[in-house]
Order: structure tokens, then sequence, then C-alpha cells
């Protein structure tokens, strides 16, 4: 559930001439946290359209003093000349690395596959652990793509049972193997270097038939 705090005051990030009057965050396990904030403002003798109210709010801007930036604001004529303004920004309540992971197998066969005990190749069908670590986090910087398919290291891992084949006289050798990131999926904020990013890691061995 989102926590409500009820201020009167002024925020620097936003022209001062705007009272904030509620300020509501939603603080997420996954994905962007949000952070939404209602200003009032009396234009006294203005006039205003929306068009003008919203220029004050610009997308991709910080709002707040934390890590949060403008997605969307919604302008509300309250009286002639009396506006408030629901400003919603994304971003982060507090540092945050959200691991998650899934320790699945894959199914193999083979024919023909010299096989540890056995006298003569034999045709097998084969599970292979293919455990998979997904990492997400916040960043300013560019998304690393060009690391996507190589070997690396996880921030965090978790331990993968030994190879069945590394016994084998002439088995097939996996380039890359160990810990690969598979996949970087990543979504910028709009007029921002903010990014949320995944990324997903898969373990392949060194070895196979």
């Amino acid at each position: 559930m989102p926590v409500t705090q009820h201020a009167c005051c002024l925020i620097s990030s936003i022209p001062a001439a705007w009272t904030l009057a509620e300020e509501t965050i939603e603080q997420n396990q996954s994905s962007w946290d949000v952070l939404t904030h209602t200003y009032w403002r009396d234009y006294k003798g203005a006039n205003r359209t929306a068009q003008q109210i919203v220029s004050d709010f610009s997308i991709g801007s910080q709002l707040g003093e934390g890590d949060f930036w403008i997605v969307k604001a919604v302008p509300t004529r309250l009286a002639a000349n009396i506006w408030a303004a629901t400003v919603t920004g994304y971003g982060l309540a507090r540092s945050r690395v959200k691991v998650s992971g899934a320790a699945q197998v894959e199914h193999q066969q083979h024919d023909n596959t010299a096989v540890p005990g056995y006298a003569t190749p034999q045709k097998v069908s084969v599970l292979e652990a293919a455990p998979t670590i997904t990492v997400e986090y916040i960043t300013t910087s560019a998304p690393n793509t060009q690391l996507v398919g190589l070997a690396g290291t996880p921030p965090m891992g978790y331990d993968v049972r030994d190879s069945i084949w590394t016994s084998l006289t002439e088995p097939t050798l996996n380039i890359p193997y160990g810990w690969i990131l598979m996949d970087l999926p990543f979504d910028t904020l709009a007029n921002t270097d903010v990014s949320l990013v995944q990324e997903v890691w898969q373990w392949r061995f060194q070895y196979a038939p």
C-alpha cells in the first residue's frame, strides 16, 4: 500500500509559486517506485490555460529531492484562477538491487554419445541444469548492451552442480561458458538518461557431448 504524507511546503525542483499539498509514494518490490505530488496555486487576477500550467512540470525533470523524475502532470482548474496539478514521478524510494532466479533444466537428446561407464556409444536423453539469475536496478549510465552474449560475473550467484561430461575423451567445448549475460532489457524515462535495467544471466557448462 502506498504511504501518504500531507504537507504545506515548497519543493525547489518545482516553481516556487506552487504549494505542495499532498505527497504519496508507492514502493514496489520490482519495477519503478511511484511518487505522486499534488500542488495548488492561486494566479489571482491572471488567467491561465491547462497547457500553460503543464509547462511548469516538464517531463523528465526531477520531482522532489530524491531520485524521481516526472513522467506525467495533470492540471485541474479548481476555480477561476486557482489550479491544482497532480504530478507523477518514477524512480527509487531507496537504493535497491532486486535479484531473482530460477533453477530450471534443459532437455537434450544425443545420438552415438560416449557416456562414462559404457563401452559403446549410446543414444541418450539428458537433463542439464540451466539456472538463471535476473538482476534489476536503476542507472543513469547507458546500459552495457555490448556485454550481451559474453561470460561475466552477476552481482549475486548460486551453486551449480558439476557437469556430467567432464570425463569424456573428446567433449565439445562451449564458448562462452559459465555465467552468460543472455539479455539486457531496459526502460529509459523520456527526456532523461535514467533507465530501469534487467540483467538476465544463464549458466552454461564448459563441456557438452
